[in-house]
């Protein structure tokens, strides 16, 4: 009896550790066992206890320090690219900080894969230091939360807010300069589509996007019509835009040609369709070094500039001079007897990555993007950015890197009195401008 006490007593004193063991952080067995590890779809997933689903959490931080000048750089707030007057008011120094994190779950079902991604993101970024157009209170930063990525994929089903299927990765290039690198498929929305498996690599894909909800922090704004609302301007969304993409993958890289269907409709001059085209290949080059590889773009749009271009949310003065409404970023114009004129855009860019070793390696990347705005201002830009990024410890969970940009807005047509309808503060003298860049980028993946 005594023994039996014994035994009993120990026992009890046993799971009282374990639980307090459990309490304080330090691992015991059955902890172990209950949180199992999935295998299935790679490193970092692990099973939901309960379930058969595997979740994998991810993210990133990175830190910005730029500074600039010119009349369209980030940096000069309140410089418009008309102005021949530099304001002094304009910052110079730009900072952001910039938190995402990633979840994604998969399981396997009797009919394909079903995956949900979401990716949330937070930044906090320099405030303007001009109090009427402050973000936050008087000279407030600009804090921004919102949803990077959000779909579920189901088989060759995709639904929610995801990488339009006209893009083509890298939609924005090697390099972390954005703002000069103006031809970019860079665009999230909500879509819905479908993949199709065809076999040696190749697949095609259609779907469904709401052109108004892209995404408007950093990426193409796709509502790129006139805005002069209270005459011939933007009559709203009546039908989504169509997309469609034809890719191949294979051990020596990846080429696609992407299409969109834009509708532009205006409130008193009917509605017109416009389109625009993009081909582009990612080439592995490992004859020059392991990681090496270049990438190429082309496209053309007509009446449909924001597949093609990111400038509307690009650097402050380049996205006042892309914006709707200033002419340039502009989908359409109405013509003398009230007729759609659609804007024809046209460019490239071309990307270059060097990877000397697991330390270190280089990017460049280089575009080109021109606008046809039918009597409004036509122009040019040219763009190259170049960055070395350094990883100290020999792998893609910490970089640091260092990174230089420059841009020219050059205007081939177009005057001040082309415009009939409406006022801009951005209108005036005519004169092609520049900007300059340069920034450290401190970032770390998990």
């Amino acid at each position: 009896m005594k023994s039996k006490f014994i035994a009993m007593a120990a026992a009890a004193v046993a799971s009282v550790s374990a639980a307090n063991a459990a309490d304080l952080g330090h691992p015991v067995a059955a902890a172990v066992d209950y949180v199992k590890v999935c295998n299935a779809y790679g490193a970092g997933f692990f099973y939901i206890p309960g379930g058969d689903t595997c979740l994998k959490i991810s993210g990133r931080v990175y830190f910005d320090e730029r500074v600039g000048g010119g009349k369209i750089s980030r940096e000069s707030t309140t410089n418009s690219p008309y102005s021949t007057n530099q304001a002094r008011t304009g910052n110079l120094n730009f900072t952001r900080t910039a938190v995402y994190v990633n979840f994604d779950a998969r399981t396997n079902t009797d009919y394909g894969l079903l995956r949900s991604y979401i990716d949330l993101r937070v930044r906090t970024s320099t405030g303007s230091p001009d109090a009427a157009t402050a973000s936050v209170g008087a000279n407030g930063p600009l804090n921004e939360l919102d949803m990077d990525f959000g779909y579920v994929q189901w088989g060759g089903l995709t639904a929610g807010k995801a990488r339009s299927f006209f893009d083509f990765a890298p939609s924005g290039g090697y390099t972390y300069a954005l703002d000069y690198v103006v031809y970019q498929t860079n665009t999230l929305a909500n879509e819905i589509g479908y993949t199709f498996t065809l076999g040696n690599g190749l697949t095609a894909t259609i779907g469904l996007l709401d052109s108004t909800s892209a995404d408007s922090v950093y990426n193409n704004l796709l509502r790129n019509e006139v805005t002069n609302k209270t005459t011939t301007g933007y009559g709203g969304n009546h039908t989504p835009d169509v997309v469609a993409n034809l890719n191949i993958t294979q051990a020596w890289g990846s080429a696609q040609i992407g299409a969109a269907l834009h509708e532009d409709y205006s409130i008193l001059n009917g509605a017109k369709e416009g389109y625009a085209l993009n081909a582009g290949t990612e080439i592995l080059l490992p004859t020059l070094g392991k990681g090496d590889k270049i990438a190429l773009m082309a496209g053309y749009s007509n009446g449909a500039i924001g597949y093609l271009t990111a400038g509307a949310q690009g650097t402050a003065t380049i996205g006042k001079a892309f914006r709707p409404g200033n002419f340039i970023g502009d989908d359409y114009a109405i013509d003398a007897n009230g007729s759609l004129k659609l804007t024809n855009a046209w460019g490239g860019d071309v990307s270059f990555k060097h990877v000397f070793n697991a330390n270190f390696e280089f990017n460049i990347d280089a575009a080109y993007l021109g606008i046809d705005g039918y009597g409004a201002r036509d122009f040019s830009f040219y763009g190259i950015a170049s960055n070395v990024v350094w990883y100290p410890t020999g792998k893609p969970e910490l970089s640091l890197g260092l990174d230089a940009s420059y841009g020219s807005l050059n205007y081939t047509g177009g005057t001040k009195a082309s415009y009939t309808a409406g006022t801009n503060p951005l209108y005036g003298s005519i004169q092609n401008v520049n900007g300059w860049e340069l920034g450290l980028r401190v970032n770390r993946t998990f």
